[in-house]
């Protein structure tokens, strides 16, 4: 019988049962260590001392063994006591436990590489660090790289059989599995060209050495491997595998009617198909190179069963306007149509019109001749539908179509049409080149093949796509205005209308609905795209499954990834998932990252994966990645920006400042200024430095920044424990802004530090009505905003001691959590059942509380201030800390509002001096210090009020020391 519980290692660390992730006290960060350490001794064993000195390296032996044994008792006594074997040597007993790191070794043991493969999630503990604790993050980076090469090992192994046995299409899977690990190594990026080419994809071995080339600037500033740039010259010199028969030129009105062979063979010929093309490749051969007939049967077979087994990705070129004077604009739209008729044929990839254009925009080739021909190499199109409209006489239009094999440069066939409208091109069009490829209409695809009957539209629509991937949204949205003026029903248009306009919020979303109103006309991905994009923006719960199916359908479309990784990190919390679908975004497009691009999804996947990593309290991660992102893109304010948050998220002060100032070196106007100094204030301290920013911005900037500097002049106030003040400065704020939820939610937290909790509680209500009617109805949304408001109260009755009300709202929490799309609705439930067994001294209060962390730094801080106080309650400080550095490094406007730092630095010095670590004690205990030397009476009150806080008052009189 298999363990009901498994415990992942590979590409983060989670425990899971058979409900899903658990979140009690084994799930802790240092219980998740601990058995991670353990798992990695296998049957050997790891002896107790060395697990308390590793894991607990500050506190002296006592307090680590204690640590240690009331660590595992939490563990056994929610997984099981047979879970965690041994007196003094401890280990993991596989019959109760079942651990992905043992599996994997035992697969490469066998030589099952699709079992280690399926295993192999991503990097050993990958993001995962406990602040503080240098033994174990060395001992993390050894045993990574032992996990890297046993998996590399056994992929190896795989793809050499499979190469030996011919069967190029394992190989190529193998190779890239291989790839993946280690991306710069060049012996494998070789090997992998080389059965690319042997399988007849001579442009994925092309763009295999230009990604690897592409890598090795970026990441070393190195040049070209001389052993790929050498397989790539030969790639270059050898005669095309399988000779393709070009028909000669010929004049436009004699282009060849005869259809070329099918790449791909159609279903009613499926069984006859390969014989006949073995029959003209032999012939072909034969003439051209002169080899054995033999050899060109075996390298048919190989290149059928590849062509078989592969989509066909297509890409729709430029359609030139030779009608001398085309009013209708015919020729504009033909693109926009062929490609949504080709959309609805299978089996082929049809590459959209605004990837195209963002990999144009990215090239620098939006303008120039042949420009969209080499975004479509770009983007791994194997082929490629361009021509030229003509106008007859009797004014209607002739289409010249050529359908070009971008893999060999060749002209696999011709076409010449003849309708009355484009419409009309279009449609047999699309039918000509489906049936030339082997490619059939699926029976339930629509019949019509436009998303608009307006050409004008159409029009518009592509000049929009045009400015959009320059980055001048104003412009772009203009453009797809006029085109939804054409056409209201034009989807696709009002959905880049909304992006265009997204920071414009009213207007954004009219913009969505209407795309979602109209959607069902348009193709299968754009349908999706806009399903995925409005899920996501208004928090629905099947954002996830939505974008697991664009990405499944559409493997091709980074945006799908992106929008996968979006929702993997704010639905599901599954942060782990999240890195990897934004990695395999920016492997799609890391040509994105070219200095001067404005958008790209490579942009948006490096930011997705900055994210990912910042949610799951993994900073040194983070900061990682946004460094890269700025070697790679050294000219983007974003990427800057977000290097600077890191940094200051961490504590680095001086790199946040630097990396800061280089954005505005970039990009001057930043409106995010007034944020990123005074949060950097307020981290380090500084109070006197925040004040000045704001007053300097209330005296001088426009209403608007006055009235965020106000704002945030109220926090100021707050952690300072000058309550009085900062009550005074919320209640005018509400006075002259009463319709803005933002200000009273301040009001209200201001009110709750204030010790009057019932005046918070109304006040708190009346945010929540302002936010639920911000919601428009829209189901997801209003469960979002009920479950705040929701949160909001019980934590306000926690503090009336009203432990009735706070059971009254358990049920309610869970049932409507589980209605929004936001993965921290979905534990709040679990927060409101904690306070309550707390105010009851439950044992279980612990667990309870955290199950509803649903991140450590950018969930709700609340939690984590009140778990520490548990646990500091409890005599457990060592538990308290992960909890508190966790609490500091959120965002001050959003995660960490509703606590201050100068509560948490409090708790800090009071686990530390617990911990008997006087040093550490001392650094936050100085913080609280600062930031008290003027408080009022409600805020000596309510300091002196923390768990066991006696130290900041020690003999003071209650005057703050």
């Amino acid at each position: 019988m298999a363990p009901e519980i498994r415990f992942h290692t590979l590409g983060g660390l989670q425990l899971e049962g058979s409900s899903g992730p658990l979140r009690g006290a084994a799930a802790q960060r240092r219980s998740l260590a601990l058995l991670a350490v353990i798992a990695g001794a296998r049957d050997r064993g790891i002896s107790r001392d060395t697990l308390a000195a590793m894991l607990w390296p500050e506190s002296d032996d006592e307090h680590a063994r204690r640590a240690l044994a009331q660590t595992l008792y939490r563990v056994r006594q929610e997984l099981g006591a047979e879970v965690v074997s041994g007196g003094d040597r401890l280990r993991l007993d596989p019959a109760h436990l079942a651990v992905d790191l043992v599996e994997l070794d035992d697969a490469a043991a066998r030589g099952d590489a699709d079992r280690a493969a399926a295993l192999y999630r991503g990097p050993f503990l990958e993001g995962f660090a406990l602040p503080g604790v240098p033994e174990l993050s060395r001992w993390i980076d050894e045993e990574r790289g032992r996990v890297a090469a046993r998996y590399a090992d056994v992929l190896r192994r795989a793809a050499a059989a499979a190469t030996a046995s011919g069967d190029l299409t394992a190989a190529v899977r193998w190779w890239r599995a291989l790839l993946a690990v280690d991306p710069l190594d060049a012996r494998v990026v070789v090997e992998l060209m080389r059965t690319l080419a042997a399988a007849g994809n001579a442009s994925g071995a092309r763009q295999a050495a230009r990604i690897h080339e592409t890598l090795l600037r970026q990441e070393l500033e190195a040049p070209p491997d001389p052993i790929v740039a050498a397989a790539l010259a030969r790639l270059d010199d050898a005669p095309p595998p399988v000779a393709v028969a070009v028909p000669p030129a010929a004049s436009p009105t004699e282009l060849p009617r005869t259809p070329a062979p099918p790449l791909v063979a159609s279903a009613p010929a499926a069984a006859s198909a390969p014989r006949v093309r073995r029959r003209r490749l032999v012939r072909q051969m034969a003439v051209a190179v002169g080899i054995v007939a033999t050899a060109v049967l075996a390298a048919a077979q190989l290149w059928s069963r590849h062509r078989e087994l592969e989509p066909l990705r297509v890409a729709v070129g430029e359609i030139a306007d030779l009608t001398g004077s085309d009013s209708s604009r015919a020729a504009r739209a033909l693109p926009e149509l062929l490609t949504t008729g080709l959309g609805r044929y299978r089996p082929l990839e049809v590459v959209s019109r605004d990837r195209l254009y963002d990999v144009a925009a990215q090239l620098g080739a939006l303008s120039g001749a042949g420009g969209l021909t080499h975004a479509a190499r770009q983007t791994g199109a194997g082929l490629l539908v361009d021509g030229a409209l003509y106008r007859r006489p009797d004014s209607t239009f002739r289409l010249d179509l050529r359908l070009l094999d971008l893999e060999r440069g060749t002209v696999r066939a011709s076409y010449q049409l003849e309708g009355a409208d484009a419409f009309a091109l279009a449609e047999r069009a699309t039918a000509r080149v489906a049936a030339d490829v082997g490619a059939s209409r699926p029976v339930n695809a629509s019949d019509g093949l436009e998303t608009t009957r307006s050409l004008t539209a159409l029009h518009l629509y592509e000049q929009g796509l045009r400015v959009f991937y320059t980055g001048d949204g104003p412009s772009a949205e203009r453009l797809f205005a006029a085109a939804l003026a054409e056409d209201s029903t034009f989807a696709m248009a009002a959905y880049f209308a909304f992006r265009s306009a997204h920071d414009i919020r009213e207007r954004a979303h009219a913009y969505l609905a209407l795309a979602m109103r109209h959607a069902a006309r348009t193709t299968e991905r754009e349908r999706l795209v806009i399903r995925a994009t409005s899920a996501a923006e208004f928090y629905d719960p099947a954002r996830v499954a939505l974008a697991e199916t664009l990405a499944a359908r559409f493997p091709g479309e980074p945006i799908a990834h992106v929008l996968l990784g979006e929702a993997l990190v704010e639905t599901s919390g599954d942060f782990a998932g999240a890195r990897v679908a934004f990695r395999q975004a920016f492997t799609m497009d890391s040509l994105g990252l070219r200095d001067g691009v404005v958008r790209c999804s490579a942009c948006d996947a490096m930011h997705g994966l900055v994210s990912a990593y910042m949610h799951a309290d993994s900073l040194a991660g983070a900061e990682r990645e946004a460094e890269q992102w700025t070697i790679r893109q050294p000219q983007s304010a974003a990427a800057w920006l977000t290097l600077a948050s890191v940094a200051a998220m961490r504590g680095d002060s001086t790199r946040a400042a630097a990396a800061f100032r280089m954005r505005r070196s970039i990009l001057p106007y930043a409106p995010e200024a007034l944020l990123f100094g005074v949060s950097l204030a307020l981290r380090t301290g500084d109070f006197a430095r925040a004040e000045h920013l704001l007053d300097n911005v209330i005296q001088t900037g426009t209403p608007a920044e006055g009235l965020e500097a106000r704002w945030w002049l109220i926090n100021v106030r707050r952690y300072e424990g000058r309550l009085a003040e900062a009550l005074a400065l919320a209640q005018r704020l509400v006075a002259e802004n009463p319709a803005d939820a933002t200000a009273r939610l301040l009001h209200a937290q201001v009110l709750y530090e204030a010790a009057r909790p019932r005046d918070a509680l109304a006040e708190f209500d009346s945010a929540a009505t302002l936010q639920l009617h911000e919601s428009d109805g829209v189901p997801s949304v209003t469960a979002r905003r009920r479950s705040w408001a929701m949160t909001h109260r019980v934590t306000v009755l926690a503090a009336l001691g009203d432990t009735a009300g706070i059971a009254s709202l358990v049920e309610p929490l869970r049932v409507t959590g589980a209605r929004s799309g936001y993965a921290r609705d979905h534990v709040m439930y679990h927060y409101a059942r904690g306070l309550l067994l707390a105010a009851r001294g439950s044992q279980g209060a612990a667990d309870e509380l955290r199950s509803a962390i649903f991140s450590p730094n950018l969930g709700y801080t609340r939690v984590n201030v009140t778990l520490a106080s548990l646990y500091l309650a409890r005599g457990q400080p060592e538990e308290a800390v992960p909890l508190l550095r966790a609490a500091l490094q959120g965002s001050l406007e959003a995660s960490n509002l509703y606590v201050t730092h100068t509560e948490v630095h409090a708790l800090l010095a009071r686990a530390f001096s617990l911990m008997r670590s006087p040093d550490s004690a001392a650094v936050h205990r100085a913080y609280v210090t600062r930031a008290l030397v003027g408080a009022d009476a409600a805020g000596r009150a309510r300091f002196a009020a923390l768990p066991r806080l006696a130290y900041a008052l020690e003999g003071s009189g209650g005057r703050v020391r």
